[in-house]
């Protein structure tokens, strides 16, 4: 489902567009056959004070500046005054659609929340995020010819200002972590120019946020660094076929003197890759470890029996940022009570996040306009007029998922590995 704002100031990305740059026509007409390469349907509805059924055709008429500036048959119940964008994330939550899009200005005006500006949103928001769906957020530098409204003057007034020049159109995406990262794939896969090149020359920007912000990638067969510890070797015993998982041997017996204070096994994170492009992750963070035995002859779930997770045998810390985990062999040994294959995990668990974070830093500069700036950007317009509050959404945004990351209690990162000890 796609979500366009149907407000006044919309219809500046119509006017303002020229043969080469049209992201605003290009969504509404390219985004439905560039989606459905990926299994994905799209249907449109508009939206201002209220959200409309699903639009015929595509959505086509979106792109009729008559829709916007309520013209001719589009002046009966016009409905372009507010951006109601509290509507749009209520629907989304409440409904099952797999991925959701919505194309606005962030303009946020709403004469019927009494609570500051966007702060109405951010407990949908939280809520979204908490129930496992990823948001994305595109700022698209985009061609503007239109009317700039809703400026707050000193007082207590608004007004507005004509602008030509550039002006931010943003698309926020809401779907499973697969389809979100299927969106983004159909965007660069665009047919239009100027959104497929947009992330690699700097015209698109982009910020993703996410309780899990790992990749949809293979497990790491082989996290742990190599050991100088002489009782523990890498290992190629079986468990059950086809599990590909780094498999150590550790003996309970004494090192030799020589190696009596040598190295285990060693994992340090967050590595390069570990999360997805420009998804919002970094944090302070907390680690732990957990083991399980193995019960019996079978394989299955019912046959991994949980350890104490405070005698796993390890030394971890955490500096600037890098967790470390060390296994050992000593520890190890004299924690478990029978020789046996026992299965370790490792674990890193944000507990918050730094404020303001580094993956939301361009909403925070020159796409954003404070409001006390206002009356003198209007006065001087720049070649490119900001976002009003675009650094306050960014922040509802970081605490939205702050807070269901608290609440989801997930790791972001970690490790698996199997151990067989002997006498």
């Amino acid at each position: 489902m796609v979500y366009v704002d149907r407000s006044g100031s919309m219809a500046g990305y119509l006017a303002g567009a020229t043969n080469l740059e049209r992201p605003f026509q290009d969504i509404v007409s390219t985004l439905p056959g560039a989606l459905a390469l990926y299994g994905i349907d799209t249907s449109f509805r508009s939206f201002g004070t209220r959200i409309s059924e699903n639009l015929p055709a595509a959505g086509q008429h979106l792109l009729e500046p008559a829709v916007y500036s309520c013209a001719g048959i589009h002046r009966e119940n016009c409905d372009n005054s507010e951006s109601r964008l509290d509507h749009v994330f209520e629907q989304i939550k409440a409904g099952n659609n797999d991925l959701a899009v919505v194309v606005s200005d962030l303009w946020f005006t709403n004469s019927e929340i009494r609570s500051s500006g966007l702060a109405a949103l951010q407990p949908m928001l939280s809520d979204l995020l908490f129930s496992g769906k990823v948001i994305a957020v595109y700022g698209i530098s985009a061609p503007f010819d239109g009317a700039i409204y809703d400026l707050p003057d000193e007082g207590t007034e608004k007004f507005s200002v004509p602008y030509t020049g550039r002006h931010p159109l943003y698309i926020v995406v809401v779907g499973s972590k697969p389809a979100v990262l299927d969106f983004d794939k159909a965007l660069g896969n665009s047919g239009s120019k100027y959104l497929s090149e947009g992330r690699t020359n700097g015209a698109i920007q982009r910020t993703l946020f996410a309780v899990d912000p790992g990749p949809d990638a293979p497990v790491e067969t082989a996290p742990l660094g190599k050991s100088s510890d002489s009782r523990i070797k890498l290992s190629k015993f079986s468990v059950t076929p086809g599990v590909a998982i780094q498999r150590f041997s550790m003996t309970k017996a004494p090192a030799s003197p020589m190696r009596a204070n040598a190295a285990g096994p060693t994992w340090v994170g967050p590595k390069p890759g570990s999360f997805l492009d420009d998804a919002v992750w970094a944090g302070p963070m907390r680690v732990r470890t957990r083991i399980w035995t193995k019960s019996g002859n079978a394989c299955s779930a019912k046959s991994w029996l949980a350890q104490n997770e405070g005698v796993a045998g390890w030394h971890s810390e955490v500096t600037d940022g890098l967790a470390t985990f060390t296994l050992d062999s000593k520890r190890f040994a004299a924690a478990l009570s029978a020789k046996g294959t026992y299965l370790v995990t490792g674990e890193v668990q944000r507990t918050s996040l730094t404020l303001p974070n580094p993956r939301t830093e361009w909403m925070r500069g020159s796409w954003s306009l404070d409001p006390a700036r206002a009356m003198m950007v209007a006065q001087r317009p720049p070649r490119e007029f900001p976002t009003l509050n675009l650094s306050e959404f960014g922040r509802i945004m970081e605490t939205a998922l702050a807070t269901a990351a608290e609440r989801r209690n997930k790791p972001i990162i970690g490790f698996t590995f199997m151990v067989k000890v002997d006498d």
